[in-house]
């Protein structure tokens, strides 16, 4: 890896915001966790800001303690999900999107009264020897991309570090909202020069295919790391009585959203069930969008406490300890950037059922027991299989190995420094 001559400036506006605990916060977390650990071992400054005030600006302690905790920031429910807004704030919210400067001033005025007391009121000033990298998900109402470009007029590198291109490829996921706005974000960025990563190939494969003015050179990715932190001492592990008892255990770990495919998961075990499985299902992660039927059949289910368990509130000791104890990880995704669970279970001995899709045939192509996302019959019989061939799924996945979140964030520094070499040569 290069030195570093100057500071490594990573934004992490969003976090400090929404707390939380979804996959991308974790990856947040870790590379400012580990990039700490790399500035006392290497000689390099990294260090976590937020953009505001026309600005970037250092954590206060409260910031750092936003930035390390999972729990969320007022005005949000328990499982971190946006409060419900009123006819007429979206119609308001409609009419002053047609007026976009106005917009944007509003939208930004508003994170930085969310960002109040969370940061030092004295701007960092970035020099040419210094980097800035948006580590962060930008496309919701961070001002990054517009400190990003701006940085860049001033002939400071900036890099964006991009988890999916799933909103552009897969509208039908998303709002049309969310999907303009990233595409919007990310072409702003392009057309200003900043530099792009991903966390996968076929992520930065899509993304160019997305948007064609970033084909001019391929996006680099590195590879997220496996290990899950420890957390203190004595932290109590709230699992349902019986969970673990007898039958097998199968858990379903991620945000619940359509392209997750719970609903198919869900389907599959009812199939299974009503042929007289035993095992249950576990769901673990926070609601997210487009889920309210999925969320209302969960919580009227027959087997809902007994046979299917759901969880959205999970720390990382949690995750770790399901890991360590739960039959077989299922990872059922129609679309992905990465596959955190994936790696997490393989790199502990998990077992894996995984959807067929490319990300993950990337990522483990001999290690995964591969199901059609499209068919609860394909699941269901993947599950029989599964349980038929533990032994040798347990010896495949103990097999498997990657990097831990320490040579991670070594090659993600790596791969920003290069890129930051080449904006500064003016490739």
């Amino acid at each position: 890896m290069n030195a570093l001559a100057g500071n490594l400036y990573l934004d992490v506006s969003e976090i400090v915001i929404e707390r939380g605990n979804t996959g991308i916060q974790r990856v947040v977390r870790r590379l400012v966790q580990e990039g700490q650990a790399l500035s006392s071992i290497a000689g390099m400054r990294i260090v976590p800001v937020v953009s505001a005030a026309d600005a970037l600006h250092e954590l206060t302690p409260d910031g750092w303690a936003a930035l390390a905790t999972s729990a969320p920031l007022g005005g949000r429910d328990s499982g971190g999900e946006p409060a419900p807004v009123g006819s007429a704030a979206r119609l308001a919210k409609r009419v002053l999107r047609l007026m976009p400067d106005l917009y944007e001033r509003l939208r930004l005025r508003r994170l930085e009264e969310r960002l109040a007391g969370l940061y030092v009121p004295q701007p960092v000033k970035p020099a040419s020897s210094d980097i800035y990298a948006i580590i962060d998900s930008f496309w919701l109402r961070s001002s990054a991309p517009r400190t990003a470009t701006r940085l860049r007029r001033r002939g400071i590198p900036s890099v964006a570090l991009i988890y999916d291109a799933i909103s552009l490829t897969n509208p039908e996921y998303f709002t049309s909202e969310l999907t303009e706005t990233l595409r919007s974000a990310v072409l702003r960025m392009a057309a200003g020069k900043v530099a792009f990563l991903s966390i996968s190939a076929d992520a930065a494969a899509a993304l160019e295919k997305a948007l064609p003015p970033l084909t001019q050179g391929n996006i680099p990715s590195f590879r997220l790391g496996h290990d899950i932190p420890q957390e203190t001492a004595g932290h109590v592990l709230t699992w349902p009585a019986g969970l673990w008892e007898e039958a097998p255990v199968f858990a379903m770990v991620g945000t619940f959203e359509p392209r997750k495919n719970h609903v198919l998961v869900l389907d599959a075990f009812e199939q299974l069930w009503a042929e007289g499985f035993t095992g249950k299902l576990m769901m673990m992660g926070r609601p997210g969008w487009g889920v309210e039927p999925l969320l209302a059949r969960l919580a009227h289910h027959r087997e809902n406490g007994r046979r299917l368990i759901v969880l959205h509130q999970v720390s990382d000791a949690m995750l770790a300890d399901a890991y360590d104890r739960a039959t077989a990880t299922i990872v059922a995704s129609r679309a992905e950037g990465f596959g955190l669970p994936l790696v997490e279970s393989l790199s502990r001995g998990l077992p894996v059922l995984a959807s067929d899709i490319g990300v993950f045939r990337e990522i483990a192509p001999s290690a995964c027991l591969f199901f059609d996302p499209t068919s609860s019959v394909a699941l269901a019989q993947a599950v029989r299989q599964m349980l038929a061939t533990l032994p040798a799924r347990r010896e495949q996945a103990q097999s498997f190995a990657w990097p831990n979140w320490t040579e991670a964030t070594v090659d993600f520094v790596s791969v920003v420094q290069t890129l930051a070499d080449q904006q500064r040569a003016g490739c």
